[in-house]
């Protein structure tokens, strides 16, 4: 996506970028936000002895639903709280999205559920590239002074591309997953199951990405007219910092499978190990990388960016440190997922954004009221989602009392 916008930048006018940028926004709130609970929960169910072909259904079924609700919430709020993107391509684009959605991440849920990695790496790679090839067709087709509604229609559409040729295999894949016995359920049953779980992690979702973009919202939000030119400092140092965060976000589902297997076969011991791992993990993490950006961030930003956007090595370690933390608590979140504690990511990504909001309100200073709210709010967070593993029930523990949900599913 960085490439992507980085070549948009130099075709686009900077008003059309603008609106570009704030599509973007939109797309990332709903991909992340609403449909990538689809797939951490069909990469989590695909471990628990479900059939696959009840998995695929019912989160096709979840999705479904959620997508109409995107839809609604798009074509009757982002004309009204968004007037630039009032435009009927870009609110096209957004209502195909909603529906390309549902296809996006049940492919790439059942590739991560089944174990096909390299396949899930490579409807991602392919992605990426049709994105890239899109743009470059509308770019030879349009004016040089093209909006930005064809840009975004060209993005969906990549997406639609990269993903429906698989939809056949993957539901495919998931019929070949044979159900325990013990663990078999209605249609109806498992739907229910599945919405509930995926309620929880929506709440979760949603809460994490406003704690990841919101610092560059809110400086530019509150910035004076005497601080301006610290808004475009903070975003290119921000961006910079939470490099490694826009390849950890779209990969986290991969962790789940991992987890679930873990929290299912391990003693208490075990899991309380685990727990211990990634808080102090996550925090030391955070120590080392934010020394090295105390010393050496402000050339790295230099490097980069140019000198008119250098901030301090404090800025700059408080940023990446913030990041490491984020990372943790992303980890945390997933181990959280595979022992089936979704109401508990829930709690945990709130924690964090509430401590966030309350740190960026009480403390003084445009830049670091910003990066001591991201940092603070991902440490509170990561410290909540350790908490709350540590006490987890194992799955072991929770498979022993056959707790009987719905109907009749087992999970």
């Amino acid at each position: 996506m960085n490439v992507y916008l980085a070549v948009l930048a130099r075709v686009l006018s900077e008003a059309e970028y603008g609106r570009f940028i704030s599509f973007v926004s939109i797309v990332l709130l709903v991909s992340f936000g609403a449909f990538l609970p689809i797939e951490q929960e069909m990469a989590r169910q695909f471990q628990t002895g479900l059939p696959g072909r009840d998995v695929f259904r019912s989160n096709a079924l979840v999705a479904g639903g959620i997508a109409c609700v995107a839809a609604a919430l798009v074509a009757g709020l982002v004309p009204w709280l968004m007037p630039s993107l009032a435009d009927p391509q870009i609110v096209i684009a957004l209502l195909c999205l909603c529906v390309v959605s549902v296809v996006q991440y049940l492919v790439r849920g059942t590739l991560v559920g089944t174990g096909r990695m390299a396949a899930h790496g490579m409807v991602v790679l392919g992605d990426a590239v049709l994105r890239l090839g899109f743009a470059a067709l509308v770019v030879l087709v349009t004016s040089a002074g093209a909006a930005a509604g064809g840009y975004a229609l060209a993005l969906v559409a990549a997406i639609g591309t990269a993903h429906l040729p698989v939809l056949v295999w993957a539901h495919r894949l998931a019929g070949r997953v044979p159900g325990r016995a013990q663990v078999a359920g209605s249609l109806g049953a498992s739907t229910r199951t599945t919405s509930r779980m995926v309620g929880h992690l929506i709440a979760g979702s949603i809460s994490s990405q406003i704690l990841l973009n919101a610092p560059p919202i809110l400086v530019a939000a509150v910035a004076t007219s005497g601080e301006a030119d610290l808004v475009g400092r903070f975003a290119a140092t921000y961006t910079l910092a939470r490099l490694l965060l826009f390849i950890a976000v779209p990969m986290q589902s991969a962790l789940v499978p991992i987890f679930t297997r873990a929290m299912a076969g391990g003693s208490a011991r075990h899991r309380r190990l685990l727990a211990l791992r990634i808080g102090v993990g996550g925090q030391a993490a955070a120590v080392l990388a934010g020394s090295v950006a105390l010393l050496a961030g402000p050339w790295a930003i230099e490097v980069v960016f140019g000198s008119r956007y250098a901030l301090g090595g404090r800025d700059v370690a408080l940023m990446v440190a913030g990041a490491m933390l984020y990372l943790g608590l992303l980890v945390a979140a997933q181990a959280l997922v595979g022992a089936g504690r979704h109401h508990d990511v829930g709690l945990a990504w709130t924690l964090g954004l509430v401590t966030s909001a309350a740190v960026f309100v009480t403390v003084p200073g445009l830049v670091l009221r910003a990066e001591l709210a991201f940092a603070v709010g991902s440490l509170v967070g990561l410290l909540g989602a350790v908490a709350r593993l540590w006490r987890a029930e194992s799955g072991a523990g929770r498979s022993s009392r056959s707790t009987r949900i719905d109907g009749g599913l087992r999970l």
